[in-house]
């Protein structure tokens, strides 16, 4: 017959076991957000004005730069008329992106990823209609995105949140929703201690959805994701 005392330690024992490895997720999460990164020497002469205060017999260091090559491309996103959200245009008048006018009062979102450092996730879940995140696990995932982002060989580098949604609803909400849930996860990364410069926000709604609105659930939660790049 078990103790007391055993059964309360088999029981702690099981709420310390991880469902995952954060310390794999993280490590992983580090390599993709990394993409196309290789690392370069830079020299002290060129970073002085950085790193006052160390020693001048460096005589150079090694930090990690994107390189140029075919991996880079472009996302944009359309708005109409008076519905650029505030945050994209705060990011625009910051240059981390484009935003020029298009006809019929709208604007234009552009910026530049490297391809290789997507993570796309669909597990990152929302209670319906609402920022609120919809299970521990969810958090988990945001949590260790965190991490990762304050890794060393990730450092001064910027990225960007895109939240995307299925294409039942209407395309307006679903366009304001998937921003407020962008903006929501950045909201925990840096309570997480992520430097707020280096995270950006851009909803999608339904504009990059595969499936029609009457098809099956299992289609249309395909479609509702949470997407990171590292911006170039």
């Amino acid at each position: 017959m078990m103790t007391k005392t055993t059964l309360t330690l088999a029981a702690l024992a099981l709420a310390f076991v991880p469902a995952t490895s954060q310390a794999d997720d993280v490590t992983d999460f580090v390599k993709r957000l990394k993409g196309n990164v290789k690392s370069e020497a830079k020299s002290r002469f060129s970073s002085s004005s950085s790193n006052r205060g160390s020693s001048s017999t460096n005589a150079s260091s090694k930090t990690s730069r994107p390189s140029s090559s075919t991996s880079v491309k472009t996302r944009s996103l359309s708005y109409s008329s008076g519905s650029v959200p505030t945050s994209v245009r705060r990011a625009a008048s910051q240059n981390k992106v484009g935003l020029n006018s298009s006809r019929g009062g709208g604007a234009r979102l552009s910026y530049a990823v490297d391809s290789q450092s997507k993570i796309s996730r669909d597990d990152i879940l929302f209670r319906k209609g609402s920022t609120e995140f919809a299970d521990r696990y969810s958090r988990e995932i945001v949590r260790d995105l965190a991490c990762a982002m304050q890794d060393p060989a990730l450092q001064g580098m910027q990225f960007v949140i895109e939240g995307h949604a299925s294409a039942d609803g209407s395309y307006g909400k679903n366009l304001d929703l998937s921003q407020r849930r962008a903006e929501r996860i950045i909201s925990e990364m840096i309570r997480l201690g992520v430097d707020p410069y280096s995270l950006i926000a851009v909803g999608y709604g339904e504009s990059e959805a595969i499936y029609d609105s009457y098809s099956p659930e299992t289609l249309l939660s395909q479609d509702r994701k949470v997407v990171v790049y590292r911006m170039d």
